[in-house]
C-alpha cells in the first residue's frame, strides 16, 4: 500500500511528529510513506533526515484548494490511504479520494483531545471508507460507517543513556515547551524555578526545547532577562537537535500539554531523565509519581525547585528513576508500539480502498 501522510504546518508539533513517526514506521514496513507538507519547513527537513519522501503543498489553504492538490497527489502517486490531524483535513481528503475512485482518509486525534464527529468528519464518512486514530485509551462507539483504533504515542529507545556529561559538575535541566498560553505560563514557572535552582547549583544550565514558537517566544524571553538567568539558557527549537541535548540532560520539566507533553515525558523517560511535570489525567497515563519523577498540582516554582533540587543531589536517586523510566517506555511506550494503530488501521481499511 502507498500511504500518504498530510502536514500542512512547518513546525514539527506534538501532531506533526505523530503523523511523521507514522509514516516512518509504515515506510520500515511492506507500505510506501509519503508526505505532503511545505517546503523549507522543520517537517521537510525531519522526512528527509528519516529517508521519507516529501511533496510540497500551499499551507493555510482552502478546503476545496487542499482537495484538488490532493487529488492530484492521489492520482499520481496512486495514494491507497491518507492519514490527516484535521477534521477539515479530513473532509478535503475524502473529497480528493472520491473524485480518484480510490483511497481511504484517517484522521489521527491527538493525546488529551477527544474524538468530536461533526457535520465534516459525517460526511467524509459518506465520501471514502474513513477511519480514526485515537489516542485516548477511554473506549468510544464506533460510528456507524468509520473505524476506529486507539493508538498510544511511542517513541524510540537510545542504545545507551547519556553521553558522558550527564553527572558532570555542569548539570542541564531540560524543559520541554509549547506555545499555548497555559503552556506559556508553565515555562515562566519553570524559569522562576531554574532561577531557585541557580541558588544552590550555580553551574546548572536550562535548555528549553520546543518548537519555535514556543523556544523562541520574545516575551519568555524578556522573563529570563529579568530573572537574570539568560545567560545560562540555551533555547532549542530545532527538532534535529533534541537528541542530543536530551542524552546530555541531567534532570527534565515538562510544560507543555497535549501531543508535545507526551512526547516530552516519554523522550525524557527513554533517556532515563527523571522529570517533573503538571498532574495531568494524561501526564499520570505515562508517569508514575515517586518512581519516574514528580508529578505537581501545578509547575509552582518553590515545589518544583524543590523536588528537581532533591533529584541533583542524589545520583543514586536520579538513575533509580531513570533506570525504572526506561524500562516502562521499552515495556508499554516503544516506537513499535505507536506503529500498530497506523498497520491496523491500513489493515482494516485495505478491502475498501478500490
Amino acid at each position: 500500500m502507498r500511504a500518504l501522510f498530510v502536514i500542512p504546518g512547518r513546525q514539527l508539533d506534538g501532531g506533526a511528529r505523530a503523523l511523521m513517526d507514522g509514516a516512518a514506521a509504515l515506510a520500515g514496513r511492506d507500505y510506501t510513506s509519503l508526505v505532503a507538507t511545505v517546503a523549507g519547513g522543520d517537517v521537510e527537513r525531519v522526512a528527509h533526515h528519516l529517508a521519507v519522501e516529501t511533496l510540497e503543498i500551499t499551507p493555510h489553504q482552502r478546503p476545496a484548494g487542499r482537495a484538488r492538490r490532493l487529488h492530484s497527489l492521489m492520482a499520481k502517486h496512486f495514494v491507497d490511504i491518507v492519514f490527516v490531524a484535521t477534521e477539515r483535513d479530513l473532509l478535503s481528503a475524502a473529497v480528493a479520494a472520491r473524485w480518484s475512485g480510490r483511497g481511504a482518509v484517517v484522521q489521527r486525534v491527538g493525546a488529551g483531545e477527544a474524538l468530536y464527529r461533526r457535520w465534516r468528519s459525517r460526511l467524509a464518512e459518506r465520501l471514502a471508507p474513513t477511519g480514526f486514530i485515537v489516542a485516548s485509551p477511554e473506549p468510544i462507539a464506533p460510528p456507524a460507517r468509520g473505524v476506529v483504533v486507539h493508538g498510544s504515542l511511542g517513541v524510540r529507545l537510545p542504545d545507551a543513556i547519556g553521553d558522558g556529561t550527564r553527572d558532570s559538575d555542569e548539570p542541564l535541566l531540560s524543559c520541554i515547551s509549547g506555545h499555548a498560553d497555559l503552556e506559556r505560563r508553565a515555562l515562566s514557572d519553570a524559569l522562576r524555578a531554574f532561577a531557585l535552582l541557580r541558588d544552590r547549583f550555580p553551574r546548572l544550565r536550562l535548555a528549553v526545547l520546543g518548537e519555535r514558537s514556543g523556544a523562541a517566544d520574545s516575551d519568555v524571553r524578556l522573563h529570563a532577562a529579568a530573572l537574570g538567568v539568560s545567560d545560562h539558557v540555551e533555547w532549542i527549537a530545532d527538532p534535529l537537535r533534541r537528541d542530543a541535548t536530551l542524552r546530555r540532560t541531567t534532570v527534565g520539566c515538562v510544560a507543555a500539554e497535549g501531543d508535545a507533553g507526551v512526547y516530552g515525558c516519554l523522550d525524557l523517560m527513554a533517556h532515563g531523565v527523571p522529570l517533573v511535570a503538571r498532574r495531568t489525567s494524561l501526564a499520570a497515563r505515562y508517569v508514575a509519581h515517586g518512581i519516574h519523577g514528580a508529578l505537581l498540582a501545578s509547575l509552582d516554582p518553590a515545589r518544583a525547585a524543590s523536588e528537581l533540587a532533591v533529584m541533583l543531589a542524589s545520583p543514586a536517586r536520579r538513575e533509580a528513576m531513570g533506570l525504572a523510566a526506561r524500562a516502562r517506555v521499552a515495556r508499554d511506550f516503544s516506537e513499535r508500539t505507536a506503529a500498530l494503530a497506523f498497520e491496523q488501521i491500513a489493515r482494516r481499511l485495505k478491502g475498501r480502498v478500490s
